[in-house]
């Protein structure tokens, strides 16, 4: 159960695109990885999705964006891998940013399909109407009422 409930906060926090990314809606670092609480979110995803992360050994992306945390874009490697990998991909330090290396757009909709414009992203990048819906069924679980209850029953 603890599985699930961590399988779907990552999916209910990310925005899939049109190349099947799911792009982290929440903070990212100045290199543009996702990151809750000084973790990058990707390594989160893989222990999440499939299992630990061995000592010594990175958690590369094979779609190479940084916000990805969808499992099948993933892999491990060594860090000489990830070096590789950058390389082979010309993404090596050329004095530019990850924003100018990386030709793909933002996501436009959210795993619930809402359209992501200007007016239904919160500071974050996430999805406003998903954040309401899941602080609503966050409150009603506090007091006990169902989703699909209109109030609650005393007896």
């Amino acid at each position: 159960m603890v599985i699930v409930k961590t399988r779907r906060w990552f999916i209910e926090r990310s925005a899939v695109d049109e190349h099947g990314c799911w792009i982290w809606c929440g903070a990212i670092n100045q290199c543009g990885y996702g990151t809750w609480h000084g973790g990058l979110v990707h390594r989160g995803a893989w222990i999440a999705f499939n299992s630990s992360i061995p000592d010594e050994m990175c958690v590369l992306h094979r779609c190479d964006v940084p916000r990805c945390i969808n499992p099948d874009h993933l892999f491990i490697g060594t860090q000489l891998d990830n070096i590789k990998d950058r390389d082979a991909k010309g993404r090596g330090n050329k004095g530019q940013s990850w924003k100018q290396d990386n030709p793909r757009p933002r996501a436009t909709h959210c795993f619930r399909d809402h359209a992501l414009t200007s007016d239904n992203r919160d500071k974050f990048g996430g999805c406003k109407r998903c954040h309401a819906i899941r602080e609503r069924e966050r409150y009603r679980s506090k007091i006990g009422i169902g989703m699909w209850q209109n109030s609650k029953v005393i007896t």
